[in-house]
């Protein structure tokens, strides 16, 4: 992922937010305290620390810390997928600005909440605390948990001093090989976990991608997109046109053609995929343009790359479950 975030967003009526996902909970933070989502890591654990503290990680030189947020909201332990992810943060605790890590189980996507769509967090009826939700954000007949991340991660910056040690990567691995048995302590969790990896590792030998992981890297173009109007930054727009440079489109011009190309599903994709592309390259053309505020038009809800984005995930999604 890798993907660097707006730290401000020009003045609009809405308000933008990234949502993710925790044991099947829709989440929302303001993308201004996001500065980037990044694949899962090695995690180096730190002693005496509270127990949602995971650890720290490297960040290009920057010792960051790592809150699990499963274990901070009271939720059960989850599995690791190919979708767990760390959201780094910019959080206020006591005053200081404070860039920590926030385990989630997946990313979802940058969406707009108008004043009308939010409302009051509940007294009674979620499992989350609710001193950490700020509001209610209503999508289509969904709702998601707004979070105050400020009053999430109230901590104690004591338990957070002693993470600025020189970062060890030979203890990484030790750490992680032991984080890995532990994970297959209990014989239940151990089998579940087997059978979980065996039908992933099915789905991928039968089409050879994950198609799965295909719908999230195309979902996160919107983030670096606003990363790149944020920092005036040039984009490969005529790369970004191409449909046969991602790995979905390398499969889709190559293996899958070859398999799949008489189902009609196949086409489908084929097309959506095409036309996803040519709609990010036309943005990021305005970007390199530096036409930021229009490109920021292109990226809202209904619009041609909005529309395109969706219709490319549901065409991926039709494809996965026909070809089984």
């Amino acid at each position: 992922m890798n993907t660097q975030l707006q730290e401000t967003l020009p003045d609009t009526s809405a308000v933008q937010y990234l949502t993710f996902r925790l044991d099947g909970e829709a989440f929302a933070t303001e993308i201004s305290k996001v500065r980037e989502v990044l694949e899962y890591t090695k995690i180096t654990r730190v002693p005496r620390t509270p127990c949602f503290m995971r650890g720290v990680i490297n960040l290009r030189g920057s010792v960051v810390p790592v809150i699990d947020l499963r274990m901070q909201f009271g939720l059960p332990p989850g599995k690791r997928t190919i979708d767990t992810c760390i959201i780094i943060l910019e959080v206020n605790i006591d005053e200081k600005l404070t860039v920590l890590g926030a385990l989630a189980d997946s990313v979802q996507e940058v969406i707009d909440f108008e004043t009308e769509q939010l409302s009051d967090a509940p007294a009674l009826g979620t499992r989350i605390n609710n001193q950490f939700i700020s509001a209610m954000g209503k999508i289509d007949e969904r709702f998601v948990m707004i979070l105050d991340l400020d009053s999430v991660f109230k901590i104690d910056l004591e338990s957070l001093s002693s993470v600025t040690y020189d970062y060890q990567e030979s203890y990484v691995d030790e750490q992680e090989d032991n984080n890995e048995k532990l994970i297959d302590t209990d014989n239940t969790t151990a089998t579940s976990d087997k059978t979980e990896v065996s039908s992933n590792d099915n789905t991928t030998n039968t089409t050879g991608i994950d198609l799965d992981s295909a719908i999230q890297k195309h979902a996160e173009w919107k983030l670096k997109l606003h990363t790149a109007i944020t920092r005036n930054e040039k984009l490969e727009a005529s790369e970004i046109s191409r449909d046969d440079c991602c790995i979905l489109g390398k499969w889709l011009h190559g293996e899958a053609k070859s398999k799949f190309s008489h189902l009609k599903n196949y086409i489908e994709c084929r097309d959506k995929h095409k036309t996803f592309h040519v709609e990010a390259g036309r943005v990021a053309k305005f970007i390199n343009d530096e036409k930021y505020k229009e490109a920021e038009t292109m990226l809202g809800a209904g619009s041609a790359y909005a529309n395109a984005s969706s219709s490319v995930a549901t065409a991926i999604i039709s494809l996965r479950k026909e070809i089984g």
